[in-house]
């Protein structure tokens, strides 16, 4: 345990305790705690020797840092470095990270390395302009980094400034016009998108054929609005993922913003270096589809499955007491009365379950699934189908199925 002559050391169950920080009102709280976990473990039938086996093995619980899939059509790329003529001289290949540089920091090669979107709301102003300042500031300065948008809308402001914003980025072909645009925009607080993109931009066409419903880019706005509410993310905005991976509040603060990008594009430079050394990454290789292809990367942000927040809690139930009796389901009064505990051991006695049997033909499940549902409802009645096509795949899981009791009389 490398604990030095002299020092001390106090362990409870294998757990090692701070003597710097522990008093008696600590130390009976962890005592409290040990003591349920022990009852627990007793109450499902374990003996003391195997309570004593898992109290003393080391857990080794890794946090999985869940990313989100970049590769989403509704995203507005703004620029592509592997493909656009503004990076053309720059060196291509993987190997020019292990190059020599003289002033350190970042090296530029032809390879789409760093990914930043941004999904924020238009008629944000304060927020969106400390944002849109960085990222015009990137392309001013030309970084090594690839720059995708999300406008969500929500009301004729934000529309029209997307509208102005997709037109100047089709139009003039280079990005840096259209992110000028939206910043003179945030710096003057106009309300007027139309009279001041007429100004800024020096329009003088009609503007009916930019700002009414029959615009060519109206489709792709609402696609990203789409986007954003099947992404799991939560509804408060902006949102900046970094190859996929969602900066935190903290980390979108202006006075921190610059320095968190800089640092997570050094790492990540790090990162390719190695592979690219060990032979890891080829110049053929599409790092795009690597970044999007690791076991982390998902879809959706699902907070119920990957994380709790502050809205979303994570709900555990405690399944700890086997012996429940199953006549007292059928007693409403008497389960009504019954803890939360009692109450899931009632349950667990008298439920159900849906499987498969293995390839041996054995009914063998690791995994039980419990769903709650109204079959009288269509979301309802979707649920209970995912979970049995879910079934027909997998042998390693059962279902048991919870529903009102006006949906089984419906159902039956």
């Amino acid at each position: 345990m490398e604990i030095e002559p002299g020092n001390s050391a106090l362990f409870i169950n294998s757990i090692p305790q701070s003597l710097d920080t522990i008093d008696l009102y600590v130390l009976l709280n962890t005592l409290l705690n040990e003591g349920q976990m022990m009852e627990r473990l007793h109450m499902i039938g374990l003996n003391k020797t195997h309570v004593r086996q898992l109290l003393t093995n080391e857990l080794n619980i890794q946090t999985i840092n869940y990313i989100l899939d970049f590769r989403h059509p509704s995203i507005l790329w703004l620029n592509d470095l592997e493909n656009d003529n503004q990076y053309s001289k720059w060196p291509s290949s993987y190997y020019d990270l292990l190059r020599n540089n003289f002033f350190g920091g970042l090296r530029t090669i032809r390879k789409n390395l760093y990914n930043l979107v941004l999904i924020i709301d238009p008629s944000q102003i304060d927020i969106s302009y400390e944002l849109m300042k960085n990222i015009e500031a990137y392309f001013v300065h030309e970084l090594p980094i690839r720059i995708g948008l999300i406008f969500v809308t929500t009301n004729e402001y934000g529309i029209n400034l997307y509208r102005a914003f997709r037109y100047l980025l089709k139009y003039n072909g280079n990005p840096t016009r259209a992110l000028s645009f939206l910043n003179e925009l945030y710096k003057s607080k106009s309300t007027d998108v139309q009279q001041t993109f007429s100004k800024i931009a020096k329009y003088s066409g009609s503007l009916s054929s930019i700002f009414d419903e029959t615009n060519p880019f109206e489709n792709e706005r609402n696609e990203m609005n789409l986007y954003f509410e099947q992404s799991g993310l939560s509804r408060g905005i902006p949102h900046v993922l970094f190859n996929g991976n969602p900066l935190t509040a903290e980390e979108l603060l202006p006075t921190s913003f610059e320095d968190v990008i800089t640092t997570r594009m050094l790492k990540m430079q790090f990162d390719i270096q190695q592979q690219v050394y060990h032979g890891q990454l080829k110049d053929s290789d599409n790092i795009i589809e690597i970044l999007n292809t690791k076991p982390n990367v998902v879809k959706r942000l699902n907070q119920r499955i990957f994380g709790q927040t502050s809205s979303m809690p994570t709900i555990y139930i405690d399944l700890s007491i086997i012996n429940g009796q199953a006549k007292d389901l059928l007693d409403v009064k008497k389960f009504q009365n019954l803890s939360v505990r009692e109450q899931a051991a009632v349950i667990m006695a008298s439920m159900i379950y849906l499987g498969k049997k293995d390839e041996l033909g054995q009914p063998l499940y690791p995994i039980t699934l419990w769903i709650a549902c109204d079959l009288d409802r269509f979301d309802g009645r979707q649920l209970f189908l995912n979970a049995l096509t879910y079934l027909k795949s997998h042998t390693h899981a059962r279902l048991g199925l919870l529903v009102r009791l006006i949906s089984i009389v419906n159902f039956i």
